[in-house]
């Protein structure tokens, strides 16, 4: 019986001990598992979007991935998409100024021509009444 209360002792002292190792390995787990809630991305029900809210400041995403820009997207875009539709945008208001530009001077130029022509028509009538 010495034997056995022996083993059981040590058994008892055992599972003592892996009690208190598993008890350690789960409050480290927690702890990780608290720590990774707060730097991760989370679903916020309230709002109905992801929210990268961190110690109640706002955060920004990075190393995004560029998303799919088509009508039927729901992609999200990066910053570099952003920067080329940017400039894209800033492009054509200039060409639309130049355009612009051009067309005023097109609308000039047709009244100045469509006065030099009505000129020369009746500078043609004279002419023509003049001739012998």
């Amino acid at each position: 019986n010495t034997a056995d209360i022996t083993t059981n002792t040590n058994s008892i002292n055992q599972n003592t001990t892996d009690i208190a190792t598993n008890t350690t390995n789960i409050n480290n787990l927690s702890d990780s598992i608290t720590t990774l809630t707060d730097d991760a991305l989370l679903w916020d029900a309230a709002s109905g979007a992801f929210s990268a809210n961190h110690n109640g400041s706002a955060s920004k995403i990075t190393n995004l991935a560029a998303g799919t820009l088509a009508a039927d997207s729901t992609d999200a875009v990066n910053g570099s998409q952003l920067f080329a539709t940017n400039e894209n945008v800033s492009q054509n208001t200039a060409d639309i100024t130049t355009n612009t530009n051009s067309i005023n001077q097109n609308t000039t130029d047709i009244a100045t021509n469509t006065t030099n022509i009505n000129n020369l028509s009746d500078s043609i009538t004279t002419l023509t009444d003049d001739a012998l």
